[in-house]
């Protein structure tokens, strides 16, 4: 989802729970997917009606003063080339409070993963990430908090997701089941944006990652 990057969906909760619920049919016996529509399909509407209330505050822009502020003291602190030019920087999710809720994962838990549609990286122009990245993450205040470097990248369908993967994307109760509910909602706003159709095995982009350096939270005032 959560941990897609980003760089107010137009679609109900009824629709985010539908495509959620594909995804984890397909895996079901058809004799048991009757059951997974019964239940799934309260328990996804539940959830995420409850996200669209939490998660609303539009995010802003990097600061880039503070960004190069932030990567001098990276450079000086990691002791690399000082002529290194700064990496892009942007935050986990598509709000101040799931960004700040994010990097909080990063810089003192468990996140060391995240995942995005191949779609939204095609939008923006952007590259898909390749192992030896580096990039600079934010809070939702758009302050740089972490320089992260890609390890490993992986593009799949949705549903390919793995058990492995969801636990060390540190999000939720960090099982696979969480994890698909979670960025079926997430890439459902990400399509509305874009004015897509969502689709339950839309091509998505796996990517591991390694924090190179982190500072913690300044408060204002």
């Amino acid at each position: 989802m959560l941990g897609s990057k980003a760089r107010s969906s137009d679609l109900s909760a009824r629709d985010v729970a539908l495509g959620a619920l594909c995804c984890r049919a397909v895996l079901a016996p058809r004799s048991q997917r009757w059951r997974l529509e019964e239940v799934g399909l309260r328990s996804i509407r539940k959830m995420s009606e409850e996200w669209d209330r939490v998660y609303v505050t539009p995010l802003g822009e990097p600061n880039r003063d503070e960004v190069a502020a932030f990567w001098a003291r990276y450079l000086h602190e990691s002791g690399v080339d000082p002529s290194l030019s700064a990496p892009p920087a942007w935050c986990f999710g598509d709000t101040v409070e799931l960004a700040d809720e994010l990097i909080e994962l990063v810089v003192g838990g468990p996140k060391r993963a995240t995942a995005g549609t191949v779609a939204e990286y095609e939008a923006e122009g952007e590259p898909l990430p390749v192992p030896g990245d580096l990039s600079i993450a934010t809070d939702g205040s758009m302050r740089p908090r972490a320089v992260l470097e890609t390890t490993e990248v992986r593009v799949g369908p949705l549903s390919s997701v793995d058990e492995q993967f969801a636990w060390d994307e540190g999000e939720g109760d960090r099982t696979r089941d969480w994890w698909l509910d979670a960025h079926t909602w997430a890439f459902t706003r990400a399509f509305a944006r874009l004015g897509l159709q969502f689709r339950p095995h839309i091509p998505v982009v796996f990517e591991r990652f390694v924090v190179r350096y982190q500072e913690d939270s300044v408060d204002e005032g």
